[in-house]
């Protein structure tokens, strides 16, 4: 263009599905405590749902091997997405829709995936 131009300012108002309208300040949450911050707080498996993490549901027999480091094999799998492909991201998930761990999907052989990050219960 040919012009000078500098910025004074730069605010992001939006990060993916999370908007700056559901933030709080950080004097704004220094003041908070208990029920107050509890509320303010997105429960983990929102979050991930938000972003549009795939979700793999295992079998209740499964899930304390799965919690141990095991990975994900196919016999363990309740419930899996049709289009994932090797490398993808996953969320392991109990059938009571909470998180077990985040894993890649493999598909190959009897493994489907390999934990990466596992949850405590």
């Amino acid at each position: 263009m040919g012009c000078g131009a500098h910025l004074i300012e730069l605010r992001r108002t939006r990060v993916g599905p999370f908007s700056v309208d559901e933030s709080v300040s950080v004097p704004g949450l220094e003041e908070m405590t208990g029920k107050n911050l509890e509320n303010l707080l997105i429960p983990l498996e929102d979050a991930l749902e938000r972003v549009g993490l795939p979700k793999i549901v295992i079998k209740n027999e499964s899930e304390r091997l799965v919690r141990n480091g095991s990975p994900v094999r196919k016999d363990f799998v309740d419930s899996a997405p049709r289009k994932l492909k090797e490398g993808d991201d996953v969320g392991i998930f109990n059938h009571g829709s909470e998180i077990v761990c985040l894993a890649k999907f493999v598909g190959k052989s009897d493994i489907t995936a390999k934990t990466e990050r596992v949850f405590l219960e």
